[in-house]
């Protein structure tokens, strides 16, 4: 293969690695920015996705759904469920909401990461997490008498969902977090801030950092998606048997290993200077997008690919001197930063 991509075989799937793409201004650390995406025999109905070892420049495209992640450094309990640190999340992800018309489906609070499920209505996922994850880091830090990062060093992950399949299934992984976690025997009974279900609250500005010029109560909501084959009575139903499921799955889990699920007492009372303990494998793959079906899974593969070399294009030719190269659509720091013209979206 050309154009700077090396192919192998691995594990009876072809593996197309692409070149190192940088972006001006952005700090690499030497690091070569690849992605890894593997096209092979995909049995129906298992989930797989595509997947890399570094940050690439991310996709953004008004109305795509995303699974969101995002870790505490050096996988520290700062997020331990407690009153002050719902209230922080809850009144953050209000703002954030409001901002940037983020619409949320799903969020779990646990001890040392963060899953939402969210619709990027206009396009601006990643100031949506900037201005969720910069006001918890800071409150959080003065409520805890911290200074240091709390968040990792590595960039929040987002995993596309490209259907409504594959939108329930994470859901319902949000949901059941903690319970597949070992932590309590029902979502229900977590006691961090986490929703699944349309719901709508308003929470209070926090004693902690937030100045006054911020809104004294902000109101957030959690909405069934919009746009689905699917009325909202259908997603409820299928989505509570669909978490019902991880539960029963996870319960049986315990039983069958002999253990117990730690308590709602137990999670209350460990140290927010604590970390996990149990083993993680560094330098693994991170999914860019999930797909439970051959069809999705190959048509997702063909749409990153196709902006991955026409950003790489583009990207060369601006290099070059070149300031009038259009980016694909999608492109997002170079429009936010350079002003760099972008393709139109395609026709429906």
């Amino acid at each position: 293969m050309g154009g700077g991509r090396q192919a192998k075989r691995c594990s009876g799937a072809w593996t197309c690695v692409f070149r190192r793409l940088d972006v001006p201004g952005q700090r690499t650390r030497g690091q070569d920015r690849r992605e890894a995406a593997q096209v092979g025999d995909i049995p129906r109905g298992i989930e797989v996705a595509v997947t890399q070892r570094v940050a690439l420049p991310r996709r953004i495209v008004r109305g795509l759904r995303y699974m969101l992640t995002r870790r505490c450094a050096q996988r520290g309990f700062r997020l331990r469920p407690s009153d002050l640190t719902t209230q922080i999340f809850a009144y953050a992800l209000a703002l954030a909401m409001a901002k940037t018309r983020v619409e949320v489906h799903a969020i779990c609070v646990m001890s040392n990461h963060i899953h939402i499920v969210v619709t990027d209505v206009e396009g601006r996922l990643p100031e949506f997490m900037r201005e969720l994850n910069r006001p918890t880091a800071k409150a959080l830090n003065a409520s805890q008498g911290q200074w240091e990062n709390l968040w990792a060093a590595e960039p929040y992950n987002e995993v596309v969902l490209p259907t409504e399949d594959e939108l329930l299934d994470k859901v319902a992984y949000v949901a059941a977090n903690p319970v597949e976690a070992g932590l309590v025997e029902s979502p229900t009974a977590w006691p961090g801030l986490i929703h699944w279900m349309p719901a709508e609250g308003t929470v209070a500005k926090p004693d902690v950092y937030f100045g006054k010029k911020a809104p004294d109560f902000a109101t957030w909501r959690i909405t069934a998606p919009s746009g689905m084959r699917w009325s909202d009575e259908e997603w409820r139903a299928r989505l509570k048997s669909r978490v019902q499921s991880r539960v029963d799955r996870a319960r049986q889990k315990v039983t069958r290993d002999g253990g117990k699920f730690l308590g709602r007492k137990a999670v209350l009372a460990q140290s927010f200077a604590k970390r996990a303990a149990s083993y993680e494998e560094k330098g693994g793959i991170i999914p860019r997008f999930a797909a439970r079906t051959r069809a999705t899974y190959l048509q997702m593969v063909r749409t990153l690919r196709a902006f991955q070399r026409g950003y790489s294009k583009a990207l060369d030719a601006w290099r070059a001197g070149v300031r009038d190269v259009v980016f694909p659509h999608g492109t997002y720091w170079m429009v936010v930063h350079h002003h760099a013209p972008v393709k139109p979206p395609l026709a429906a």
